[in-house]
């Protein structure tokens, strides 16, 4: 046999083999779950157990979860091989926390039917990032895209997750992320330039948005609320530029205290359950803030600041508070 025909056999037979291994870019390390979904096991990832400080990706067929079996941190998160995953895959932190850096998280599949990624523990922001999402938007009722919980679903009275911003989260692409269950602090922002962050505290469970920065809904995007069976503290001002939206959803009954600012010509407030806003509102003058849907919204807050126009489109809304600007209910 020649050394070219040799050659050309060996080959052949290197390639089935080569096919089966996750493509790996520089430098970054890829979750492919083989063995058990132990962090700490080697033949769960490919090329090998990731150094800390340096990307991750999961797999696009990898279906055992990866749980933590130490505190990590990594520079970055991609959800399949280019990032455009779209079947569920779990990473738990449990008692241990995954520090992100400047990476971010990449999750671009087209998410319309159900949730992708989800962190389930204790997150720590370390640098100003993007957290990019695919897929749309949907309705506040829709559970899909990205979210980012608790390690727990059971009923408590305390979140058994957290997300320490240390620096800015900036929301980008047309999909959603979740926040559920969870307790937010931290003094960087979280901020939706595009799609949709929805805050979810079901499970009789609750949700804690605290610290000192801000949640800025940009552009077209929306903030979508859904306290469900459990509850809401949520003491960050919410900022709203552009022509953003805030959406009152499910669970009746629910109080919100903190500051809400208008910055934009014109938003609009869907309300669909029984709500009530006892925080300062403000607004710029002339601007043209739609209320809709068939919830009832009560006004109680300080809204001296709030020269807008509000304008009623449909449900009711109880003002008990002194408004300087118009109120206007259209059919």
């Amino acid at each position: 046999m020649t050394s070219h025909r040799l050659h050309q056999q060996l080959l052949a037979l290197a390639l089935p083999v080569f096919s089966l291994c996750p493509l790996v870019a520089h430098g970054q390390s890829v979750w492919a779950g083989i063995t058990n979904t132990d962090w700490n096991t080697a033949t769960n990832w490919v090329p090998g157990i990731p150094a800390e400080g340096t990307a991750i990706s999961i797999a696009d067929g990898a279906t055992n979860a990866l749980v933590l079996n130490a505190p990590h941190s990594i520079s970055g998160f991609t959800f399949g091989a280019t990032g455009t995953r779209t079947s569920g895959h779990n990473t738990q932190t449990n008692a241990h926390t995954l520090t992100i850096g400047a990476g971010g998280i990449v999750a671009n599949g087209n998410f319309t039917g159900g949730l992708g990624p989800q962190l389930l523990g204790n997150i720590i922001v370390s640098a100003n990032q993007n957290w990019s999402v695919g897929g749309t938007t949907g309705a506040y009722t829709d559970d899909r895209g990205l979210a980012v919980r608790g390690n727990s679903t059971a009923a408590a009275t305390a979140p058994t997750g957290s997300i320490v911003l240390n620096a800015n989260v900036t929301k980008t692409g047309p999909g959603v992320i979740m926040l559920i269950a969870t307790g937010v602090s931290g003094a960087g922002n979280l901020i939706i330039d595009q799609g949709a962050v929805k805050l979810n505290a079901g499970n009789t469970q609750p949700l804690v948005l605290g610290g000192t920065g801000n949640i800025t809904v940009n552009n077209a995007s929306s903030l979508f609320l859904a306290r469900n069976s459990g509850t809401f503290d949520i003491t960050r001002p919410m900022i709203f530029n552009g022509t953003s939206t805030l959406v009152l959803g499910n669970g009746t009954g629910t109080t919100l205290g903190n500051a809400i600012t208008w910055n934009g010509a014109a938003h609009t407030m869907p309300v669909h359950t029984p709500y009530t806003l006892t925080g300062t509102m403000t607004s710029q003058p002339g601007a043209v803030i739609t209320k809709s849907g068939g919830g009832v919204l009560t006004l109680s807050g300080d809204y001296t600041g709030f020269p807008a126009t509000l304008k009623i489109t449909g449900g009711g809304v109880n003002i008990n508070s002194t408004m300087p600007g118009a109120v206007e209910v259209s059919a």
